[in-house]
């Protein structure tokens, strides 16, 4: 990331730590998001040094001419380089400003709250995004994606993403997973302009990603309503997935009867064959956000549940027919069934050299008490198979339609 990416506007940012319902003032939740900015700074040359090895093995899937292509492995490889001696001094110190970012307050969630003159008065319905946009720094939108990292080529991805969303879907919340960087993360809100209320980060840590998760809206959100509960590693979170943050985030809308929560379950590294810890993992963690649905119900709530879960249809409704969810009664559009949202890892597993799955649904939006449902799943021009420089995700954005 360069200086000139980071930035402030005129939002104002409040945040209420688990264990009291006091707001902190402006001036420590905006300390805090400067240090995850200053943090972010520098450990990207950590992140730089692996991208630029993936960056390398796109170089021959370019259209350019050879001469170009010797030009662009001398200068990845000079960058890279210059990365790897910055990095091993740099990313200690960017390490311990997320530590010091984590101990400002027993809260581990950042809540941006803009201009009221803004805000959106739900009606009958609440329209609403989910969307994993693989943001993954380090190379990881590459090698698990196959997507192009999200800082390549200024951030075109970002930008079109968020065209996407903003300009043509216009939904009233915006759901979206693998953003992992704050500098990314303000720059996705700085381009937001109708979504005055954001929690541009959850899950705060020191080493390793948060909870990835990236909420906008243009609907009121209630402050003190807002919680990340994480899931417990080692039993609820296993494998790779627990050196992130994984958990669920929580939310009230004001002027409404309606809570969100939206979450990022632990996924399998071949989705299409999950291993036994995976699945039991994420029945843990799905039955933990069912006990949240439960209590928002209880208190007469609508509830909207989305995220990326992870699991395809078989192994979700295994799930489903727990007694909890069987009294949760969650809808789910009958017409967005066994429509993948994801779009497989043929590519990528030929890089990495192992097995390959084919397109599978994992991303979901249900509802609890609403009326009615309705979902479309959007293409984003990505195919498992080959790498699209063009592709927006390897994940389709899902649009609901929650009637009230």
């Amino acid at each position: 990331m360069q200086i000139n990416e980071l930035f402030f506007d005129d939002r104002s940012f409040i945040q209420r730590p688990l264990d009291e319902d006091t707001p902190q003032t402006h001036w420590t939740a905006s300390c805090q998001l400067v240090i995850l900015q200053l943090a972010s700074l520098l450990t990207d040359p950590i992140c730089k040094v692996r991208e630029h090895v993936y960056l390398m093995k796109l170089v021959p899937l370019s259209n350019a001419s050879e001469k170009i292509k010797k030009v662009a492995y001398f200068v990845l490889g000079l960058t890279m380089a210059a990365y790897a001696v910055i990095a091993p001094i740099a990313a200690p110190i960017g390490a311990l400003l997320r530590k010091i970012a984590s101990l400002f307050s027993s809260t581990i969630y950042t809540h941006e709250r803009g201009p009221l003159a803004k805000k959106v008065i739900p009606g009958p319905s609440i329209t609403l995004v989910s969307y994993n946009v693989c943001y993954m720094p380090g190379g990881y939108a590459v090698s698990d994606g196959g997507v192009p990292p999200p800082s390549f080529n200024n951030r075109k991805r970002i930008m079109e993403n968020n065209e996407l969303i903003h300009d043509i879907l216009k939904p009233d919340i915006v759901c979206l997973q693998e953003v992992p960087d704050i500098a990314d993360a303000q720059f996705i809100s700085s381009q937001f302009s109708d979504y005055p209320f954001i929690i541009p980060v959850a899950g705060i840590k020191a080493i390793g990603p948060s909870s990835m998760m990236y909420v906008a809206s243009k609907c009121e959100i209630v402050a003190h309503s807002i919680e990340f509960t994480p899931f417990v590693k080692g039993t609820e979170v296993t494998g790779r997935a627990a050196s992130s943050e994984k958990g669920f985030l929580s939310f009230d809308l004001k002027d409404t009867h309606v809570s969100i929560i939206c979450t990022h379950l632990q996924h399998s590294e071949i989705p299409a064959k999950a291993e036994p810890m995976d699945i039991t993992s994420r029945k843990l963690q799905m039955l933990k956000i069912a006990e949240k649905i439960q209590e928002k119900r209880n208190e007469g709530k609508i509830v909207i549940f989305t995220g990326d879960l992870n699991q395809e249809e078989k192994e979700l409704y295994d799930t489903l027919e727990q007694e909890i969810f069987e009294n949760l009664k969650l809808q789910r559009d009958p017409l967005v069934e066994n429509i993948p949202t994801w779009g497989g890892d043929a590519w990528c597993a030929k890089l990495e050299g192992k097995e390959p799955s084919p397109s599978l649904v994992l991303d979901y939006t249900f509802a609890a008490g609403a009326k009615k449902i309705t979902t479309a799943v959007i293409d984003v021009g990505f195919k498992g198979d080959e790498f699209r420089f063009h592709a927006l995700s390897d994940h389709k954005p899902i649009y609901s339609t929650v009637v009230l």
